[in-house]
Parts: C-alpha cells; structure tokens; sequence
C-alpha cells in the first residue's frame, strides 16, 4: 500500500503543503497514479454512502420531535457539504499528485482546507446526529413528554 508509511491526505485532519509533497515523493510514480485512480473509483462511492446514510438519519430524528422548527431540517445539509469538501479535497491533492514532482502553487494549499472542512462537516454532521438521537430518546421516556 502507498500511504503505508506516510498517511494519506486523505485520512489526514491537517496537513501542510510540505507534508502533501513529502506524502507524494515517498508513494513513487506508481504510489501517486494508484492514489489518483483510488480517488476516482471506490472514493466517488463512499462520500455517497456517509452523507446518505447522515442526511436521511438527520431528517429522519427531526421529524420523530412533535412541534420541530421546518427550519432546523437545514441541519441535514451539513453532510452535503462535507461530501463537496471531499470531492474537491479529492480533485486538489489529485492534481498536485499528477504534476508531481512539478509544484502545484494554490492547489497545494487548497487540499489541506478542503480536508480539513470535510473533516470538521463530517464530525459536526455525526454530532448533530448524536444528539439529536439523544433528545428524541429524553422526549420519549421523559415522563413531561409532550406530543
């Protein structure tokens, strides 16, 4: 496996442009074209599948609280978000990994942003869903439940 040693941007909260170069020199010609090929194969999917699964769970939680706000279903937008970080986090690093060993000035140091946004809508996205999860279960064994 490429990343093996260094980590992927991929499965990085932060990283610097240095550390994106470093990732890229040591994966090797056919480390980087296998990390290109990876990001636009299985990891077109997996970005599908979390936000699905977070966007319909969101919703769904929502509407089990009686008298909910329709403005709080904003809330399941959060993972859309993250999945468009994703992708283009994707298509950033996939860039600066093709036109290594040329520099990738800018999109070197968008893919650390991008990563690190993806990261933070991801965990925010969970969060929301934790408690969310949380407050239906208090209103439903809450003996003051209203519905």
């Amino acid at each position: 496996m490429y990343t093996a040693h260094v980590g992927s941007p991929d499965l990085s909260f932060a990283y610097t442009p240095g550390d994106l170069y470093r990732m890229a020199e040591s994966y090797g010609t056919l480390g980087r074209a296998s990390y290109i090929h990876d990001r636009f194969t299985f990891d077109l999917i997996w970005p599908l599948i979390y936000t699905f699964f977070l966007a319909v769970t969101t919703t769904w939680l929502l509407l089990k609280l009686p008298g909910i706000n329709p403005k709080w279903l904003i809330l399941n937008q959060l993972p859309v978000f993250g999945m468009l970080a994703d992708y283009t986090e994707n298509i950033t690093a996939s860039i600066m990994m093709a036109r290594y060993p040329q520099l990738s000035p800018g999109v070197d140091y968008l893919a650390p942003i991008f990563s690190l946004a993806k990261w933070l809508l991801i965990y925010s996205s969970f969060a929301v869903v934790i408690l969310i999860f949380i407050i239906v279960v208090w209103r439903t064994v809450s003996p003051g439940k209203t519905t």
